[in-house]
């Protein structure tokens, strides 16, 4: 089974239906992948060619996100990822400050 097909399964435990963003490589745009997602109900997001602010705000998200996980929890060292990005998702929506509001989380 693929990675994103074991991805796909446990997304079916959930109620939420999934949004999955990508750049346009060749893997992401093939015919299989795309069949894929729509047999498990996942929207596809992904930019055009060469117009990176189609997606700016997952973008944005993204880079902030593992500059966090770089910066305070060095997730290369890690023995638990899950946990370690558990502890990131949670510094990064309750405890990091944000410059825009005057280093309040």
């Amino acid at each position: 089974m693929k990675p994103a097909e074991r991805l796909l399964k446990r997304k079916m435990s959930t109620e939420h239906q999934v949004l999955l963003h990508s750049d346009q490589g060749v893997q992401y745009s093939s015919a299989g992948y795309c069949n894929l997602l729509k047999e498990y109900n996942v929207i596809q997001s992904m930019s055009r060619a060469g117009n990176p602010r189609d997606n700016a705000v997952m973008e944005s998200f993204w880079g902030r996100f593992k500059d966090t996980l770089r910066k305070h929890f060095r997730y290369w060292e890690c023995d638990d990822l899950r946990s370690t990005i558990e502890q990131a998702i949670y510094y990064f929506n309750n405890e990091r400050p944000v410059r825009k509001l005057k280093g309040k989380p």
